[in-house]
């Protein structure tokens, strides 16, 4: 298949990824165009694929963020707010360890100074 890129990133299945794996997955989709897919795979598809997924999913959502801003900057009299479409909000009634609402999230979105809108990113795109 021309122009395909194959990355291998061994992830420990038993683990949490290391920041370095974080870190190839993103400097391999630097550059890439807003429309390019990614195909994600691991032996078992129980954590590994579904963590490099997400981490690709935030990826594109920047990727999205950062072209709306260029149109915004380029397109005179253009509102970036009629660009966003996305109107996301967690349904309150499921169960809280559904909504991600794990100790250890709380503990975290408490200690990031925007940790609040960082984790309605992630929920969004997960």
């Amino acid at each position: 298949f021309p122009g395909l890129v194959h990355m291998r990133i061994p992830i420990c299945n038993s683990a949490s990824p290391l920041e370095s794996d974080f870190d190839t997955i993103v400097s391999t989709l630097v550059g890439t165009s807003i429309n390019t897919p990614i195909i994600l795979n691991d032996q078992v598809g129980l954590s590994r694929a579904t963590t490099a997924s997400v981490a690709a999913c935030l990826f594109k959502e920047f990727q999205i963020s950062a072209s709306f801003e260029g149109l915004v900057e380029t397109v005179p009299g253009m509102n970036l707010d009629l660009l966003k479409m996305d109107r996301y909000s967690m349904d309150m009634n499921k169960d809280a360890l559904f909504r991600g609402e794990f100790e250890v999230i709380k503990d975290l979105v408490a200690a990031l100074p925007d940790g609040v809108a960082a984790k309605r990113e992630c929920d969004k795109v997960i």
